[in-house]
Order: C-alpha cells, then structure tokens, then sequence
C-alpha cells in the first residue's frame, strides 16, 4: 500500500499543511504505511528541488500543467509497490481454479503448470495475495 500526499508546492503554507496532513495519517494509523510526498505546481517555483532532495524526503516534484517530473513519479511508485511484493510458488487443487484465475487478474503470473498434484502457479502478489493464498504454498 502507497499512501501519496499530494502537496501544493506554490502554496505559501505548504509545509503547515503536510504536517496536519501527517497528523491527520497519524490519527488514522498510517504511520506505518509507505508513504510518497507530491509536490505539484514546480513550474509555478522560482527553483526546482534537485534529485537529491527528493531522495532526501521521500518525495517526488511535479507538473501535472507540463510532465515535469511525472516520470519520476511513476518510478517511486513501481519501486515502492515492488518492495511490498513477493515472488510466490502456489500449489492449487483443481477446483481452486478461481483461484488461478484471481491471480492472473491481479498479480504477475510467471508460469502455471497442471501436475497430478494440482495446479502450479508462480506469481509476484502483493500482501493481500499472500494472505489469500498462504494456505496453498507447498512446504
């Protein structure tokens, strides 16, 4: 799970908002969560925060009016969803093939095999996967 704060960067009380945003995830429990900053409107900014910064805070600066950025953004987000995902070996009975089915809906299917076992499928799933299936991977 990505929690994206998405932040005006133009806006003279940006900072004061992020922390009763903060407060607020807080409050929620979500302190615990991955969490991305966005900072919008750069364009709007008399400097552009270097790579660094954004290393530096976790957080990505943007241009929804122009791109700028926007490319970056999408590969903090691949790299914080590939973290939270595991490569998995499943063994399915036959009559779990809904189960198959779940997976190449919502997963990264790598291969499926039918064995006198039952179906084999290896997958990149996400938590919620994980703990769907936990039950069917082999010891």
């Amino acid at each position: 799970m990505i929690v994206i704060v998405l932040i005006d960067a133009s806006d003279p009380l940006a900072e004061q908002k992020k922390l009763v945003t903060e407060q607020i995830l807080a409050s929620l429990g979500c302190t615990d969560k991955n969490t991305l900053y966005v900072y919008n409107k750069c364009d709007k900014l008399d400097f552009v925060p270097t790579f660094s910064d954004q290393k530096k805070f976790e957080s990505v600066f943007i241009s929804a009016a122009n791109g700028f950025g926007t490319d970056t953004l999408l590969e903090k987000i691949d790299g914080i969803l590939a973290k939270s995902k595991r490569n998995v070996k499943f063994l399915f009975p036959f009559d779990m093939s809904s189960a198959v089915s779940n997976l190449y809906k919502n997963a990264t299917v790598e291969y499926q095999e039918y064995t006198q076992d039952g179906i084999e499928v290896k997958a990149l799933v996400d938590e919620k996967l994980y703990g769907m299936y936990k039950d069917y991977i082999p010891e």
